[in-house]
């Protein structure tokens, strides 16, 4: 008898050692580095709870000066999924860029076609693209498909899950898309005015937008001169417009400087942002800040700026 109780005890034991196995395994979740808000994003809104996503780059620091730690190259080597913009942009991804847990998403998309000055642009490999691609929603949405791809590559198991998160992300932008491309159609030259570096060239090329710059330098810290600031100033004046942005997480300095010295011939200028989703704040991403979410606010502000 006593064998007997021994014997249920032990198979009692084993049972609860493969249910407690079975319980973890479940649990287990795909790792994923980013290296960018752009990356981050995606990989947030299409795994869900299925994922964790650590971001490697610090919220509210400037993309193009970030440096890894040794602790950041060792989670980039051992997560499943590592989403990196470019090797152009961050050209200290080089040495995990050809891993196999690797997703570049600058060779992630094809230019969509469109149509400019009654010229058609053919799809092609990138030859229009610029550093920025993903400012192009079109391209943006691409990015989510190659993002939901490689997921379901490495957890079939949740396939429909991401496919339905990834297809809810793509309808929220199509819908701004749309709504915003033909609104930019229907107006003759569009042209706004943007104190800060050049990095939205491919969401003006999508909208058939004049964005009137300082600088073409796409980083924030480009020298800019009294030459290069006097002329922006004369062109804001001579068009009528009394609106002008600024990029996102700098003090808008120059903005200012502009604003003070129009005011001084009492012309009103109101600054508004002009957000290229490099990064965004440690309070917007406990806020939860999206991309569609930027988006929506990029529209709303342009059509304030044209009139409308």
């Amino acid at each position: 008898m006593k064998k007997i109780i021994v014997f249920a005890m032990a198979l009692m034991l084993v049972a609860c050692s493969n249910s407690s196995d079975s319980s973890k395994a479940s649990d287990d979740k795909v790792s994923i580095v980013t290296t960018s808000f752009i990356g981050y994003d995606i990989a947030t809104q299409v795994a869900g709870d299925k994922a964790t996503v650590d971001n490697i780059l610090p919220w509210g620091s400037e993309l193009h000066d970030f440096e890894p730690t040794a602790k950041n190259m060792t989670a980039v080597n051992e997560a499943d999924l590592f989403i990196y913009l470019s090797v152009d942009l961050e050209s200290w991804v080089e040495s995990s860029s050809e891993n196999d847990n690797a997703l570049n998403l600058s060779k992630s998309y094809t230019l969509e076609e469109h149509e400019h000055e009654d010229e058609e642009v053919e799809e092609d490999e990138h030859d229009h693209a610029s550093l920025h691609f993903w400012s192009d929603p079109t391209t943006y949405i691409q990015l989510i498909e190659a993002t939901e791809e490689r997921l379901t590559s490495i957890d079939p198991d949740n396939k429909e899950y991401y496919e339905e998160r990834a297809e809810a992300y793509i309808d929220e932008i199509e819908a701004l898309h749309e709504e915003f491309n033909e609104y930019t159609h229907s107006l003759t030259d569009p042209t706004i005015y943007f104190s800060g570096h050049s990095a939205m060239d491919a969401f003006a090329e999508r909208y058939h937008l004049t964005i009137t710059s300082l600088s073409d330098e796409y980083r924030p810290d480009a020298d800019l001169t009294a030459q290069q600031i006097e002329t922006l100033t004369n062109e804001i004046e001579s068009s009528g417009s009394h609106y002008l942005f600024t990029e996102e997480l700098v003090e808008p300095r120059v903005a200012k400087q502009i604003q003070s010295s129009l005011k001084e011939k009492n012309y009103e200028l109101t600054i508004l942002e002009l957000h290229s989703y490099h990064n965004i704040s440690k309070e917007q991403s406990e806020e939860g800040i999206t991309y569609a979410d930027l988006l929506r606010q990029n529209i709303d502000n342009i059509k304030q700026a044209l009139g409308n």
